[in-house]
């Protein structure tokens, strides 16, 4: 009998295998569809800074659809019992801030953030927070609410926000935008090539060498060095000193030291926002142009018009011409003369404003109020404040002692149309430049 078995194993009882099931999954709307995570060889302006970025939605953005999960089917062994498929499909969850569509796919944010795909769950978080640095993992950052970064802004990132920004490391050559307010907790090395700009207020450890500009108060806890700073409010260094670079606020200037023992070359101003000035005494230059234009018209028709009845069909064409230029070229005179003034009427009055200075005035400190300044020339002990007051009809800086009560009369300058340029010399806000990026303003 054994020498007639077959050589090949016999096949005599098979079972059923379960069939596992698929789990969900979820599937972008493809306007998150990233760009490749490489550049393509012949791409020599892929821009790294935004080769990976954070998803951030805004209210009834459609973020993607779901696929159901398809559940497994139970198999059987040879003695015919079940084999049930090893796991259950897991489902996608729903978390905060997004819903169902009717169709039961589709998912939906009902607010602004970042869109956070955690445990199989989805969900909008209004704050888009950055566990560690801004860098090339999380590439520039363009948020529709505030913004909370655990580590620093490295070098030529952006960080964008409707909101607020707030960053918990240092700010290297970057650039923040905020609508609301930024708030640095370490400090900020510009290396003049980074600026800052919000409309609510400013605050930082310290500053170098960067541009700085809010709508609102700026307040530097330490030092602001060879920074560019334009407050709309107030410049708060109380505890601190501004040494170099140029500073301006439009109401207040409240600062431990200004200047430094090394004469550094130090400007800040008040009741004045350098960049408005050089519109109003650039429409002062127009004015005066066009106004000498207009005078020569006028010295031109004058002799016509006095002998009107003498005067050919052509040349009282042409007087005619010259007459509406004339007024056309006034009423031009006018709008720039009601755009000057309220260039002028933003500005606050000179009475309420001044700067006081705690510690020291160092020579080589270029003071502003409002169109007048002054440079120091000997070392100043404070507490004191200068303000400009009108005194026997004159306009005159003046330092008052805070302890003494000493008021000592500065001889000022004024400020020109044709020479403000020159001496505010104000350095303009650098450009956003990176690497196979187009330059932005």
């Amino acid at each position: 009998f054994q020498k007639g078995l077959p050589k090949e194993p016999i096949l005599l009882a098979e079972g059923i295998p379960a069939q596992e099931p698929v789990d969900a999954s979820f599937i972008w709307n493809e306007i998150f569809h990233q760009k490749s995570s490489e550049p393509a060889d012949d791409d020599a302006g892929f821009n790294f800074y935004e080769r990976h970025k954070i998803v951030t939605v805004e209210v009834g953005t459609v973020l993607g659809e779901i696929h159901p999960p398809v559940p497994g089917k139970n198999g059987v062994d040879v003695f015919g019992t079940p084999i049930k498929p090893s796991y259950t499909p897991a489902p996608i969850k729903l978390g905060e801030n997004v819903e169902l569509g009717s169709d039961k796919r589709t998912i939906k944010s009902t607010s602004s953030g970042q869109v956070i795909i955690q445990n199989d769950k989805i969900s909008v978080s209004n704050v888009l927070n950055v566990t560690n640095n801004v860098d090339f993992e999380t590439g520039n950052i363009d948020s529709t609410t505030s913004v909370c970064i655990r580590g620093n802004v490295c070098d030529l990132f952006r960080v964008q926000s409707k909101q607020h920004i707030t960053v918990q490391g240092m700010v290297e050559a970057a650039f923040l935008q905020a609508d609301g307010d930024i708030s640095i907790i370490g400090g900020v090395k510009g290396r003049d090539k980074a600026f800052m700009e919000a409309q609510g207020n400013i605050s930082a450890k310290f500053i170098n060498s960067i541009y700085v500009e809010a709508q609102g108060t700026i307040t530097i806890c330490k030092e602001a060095i060879n920074s560019v700073i334009l407050a709309g409010d107030t410049l708060d260094i109380r505890f601190g000193s501004l040494i170099g670079g140029h500073a301006f606020a439009l109401k207040n200037v409240r600062v431990k030291s200004l200047g430094s023992p090394a004469g550094v070359k130090t400007v800040v101003g008040v009741g004045m926002n350098p960049l408005i000035y050089q519109q109003i005494f650039e429409l002062e230059k127009n004015m005066r142009k066009v106004k000498e234009v207009v005078e020569k018209i006028q010295t031109s028709i004058e002799p016509l018009l006095k002998h009107i009845k003498q005067l050919t069909p052509d040349q009282r064409e042409k007087a005619t011409e010259l007459m509406f230029k004339s007024q056309e070229m006034q009423t031009q005179i006018d709008d720039q003369k009601k755009e000057s003034q309220s260039l002028l009427d933003s500005l606050p009055p000179y009475s309420e404003i001044e700067i006081f200075v705690s510690g020291r005035i160092f020579p080589k400190t270029q003071i502003f109020i409002a169109d007048r300044y002054v440079t120091i020339q000997d070392e100043i002990k404070g507490p004191a404040k200068v303000v400009l007051r009108q005194v026997q009809g004159v306009k005159e800086l003046l330092l008052i002692n805070q302890i003494t009560g000493d008021v000592r009369s500065f001889i000022s300058g004024r400020l020109e149309p044709e020479t403000a340029a020159e001496v505010l010399n104000l350095p303009p806000k650098p450009k956003i430049k990176q690497p196979g990026a187009k330059t932005i303003a």
